[in-house]
């Protein structure tokens, strides 16, 4: 993990104008929110909502998740078609649910303010860990298992 942090940080550091990351998560949570009637306005990493203003940093981009997933798949004792496909499968995964968790934060930002800073502190922080650890173990099972197993038998 800390070679994937390091990396990260060197590529995309933070004193850096741009972040294509932060850039398509700012982007394309705007254009999702907007298709489901929540109105804001984008300045730079900045989206504005009726009722708070969000600055997109790297961390809402999910790239902890991302690394910590990777970490884990990369770790395990496992063939490379086996970790080749827990990336293939769980990194566009985890995007998906990134862009899930920030929707819902918009969408309660937009109809329940009071309620939005709780599901970003505490309930998605500790969805999005238990999330990589049932990724993780179900790939474990699911694919690193039966190749074991189809390795034994056959």
């Amino acid at each position: 993990m800390l070679v994937f942090h390091v990396i990260f940080w060197l590529a995309f550091p933070v004193w850096k104008p741009s972040d294509p990351l932060r850039d398509f998560t700012t982007q394309a949570t705007s254009y999702l929110l907007t298709r489901f009637n929540v109105g804001n306005t984008v300045n730079q990493y900045t989206i504005s909502l009726r009722n708070d203003t969000w600055v997109v940093t790297q961390e809402c981009t999910a790239i902890n998740v991302f690394i910590l997933y990777v970490s884990f798949v990369l770790a395990y004792s496992a063939t490379l078609r086996s970790k080749g496909l827990a990336l293939l499968v769980g990194v566009p995964f985890i995007f998906v649910s990134n862009t899930v968790r920030l929707l819902t934060l918009g969408l309660l930002t937009e109809y329940y303010p009071t309620n939005a800073h709780f599901f970003h502190d505490y309930v998605w922080e500790t969805v999005f860990v238990l999330l990589v650890i049932a990724m993780w173990l179900f790939w474990i099972k699911a694919v690193v298992r039966h190749e074991e197993d189809t390795a034994i038998s056959g």
